[in-house]
């Protein structure tokens, strides 16, 4: 995948980035449905994000011992979320100015999602159990 970019719903944050594959995933952690009103829908960015524009704008949460949750300080969009470490990011797909042909992938933290809603395609499904061991072996889906 090339470099793409994106920005917040005001514009007062632009950045470039190279996704790491053209898969998309959803979270369905209580955090993440309180951040994005839904299922918080990204793509793996890992170290390669760039604010082209506004980093004065951009506001970081942290939102646990070991993550924090980029967003726009003007309009609230939300951009990302990452390891405090710096070692995992996790793009907001919905924030790329053209998301050109990406993949529904996977669904982490699946044992959280209400039932009012559903997607339509088959992905590679994970509990919290499981996504907690993933990051406790050093992967990631």
């Amino acid at each position: 995948m090339g470099e793409r970019t994106g920005s917040c719903l005001c514009g007062g944050i632009e950045f470039t980035v190279t996704p790491g594959s053209d898969k998309v995933g959803a979270c369905h952690c209580n955090m993440c449905r309180k951040v994005a009103a839904g299922p918080f829908m990204t793509i793996g960015c890992d170290s390669d994000f760039r604010v082209t524009t506004g980093e004065d704008m951009l506001g970081v949460f942290v939102s646990s011992d070991w993550a924090e949750r980029g967003f726009c300080k003007g309009c609230g969009s939300p951009l990302f979320w990452r390891l405090r470490d710096g070692s995992m990011m996790q793009l907001s797909v919905n924030s790329l100015d053209d998301p050109g042909t990406l993949t529904f992938d996977h669904e982490v933290f699946i044992d959280h999602k209400p039932d009012y809603y559903s997607f339509a395609q088959k992905t590679h499904q994970m509990t919290e159990a499981e996504v907690l061991a993933a990051f406790a072996e050093g992967k990631s889906s």
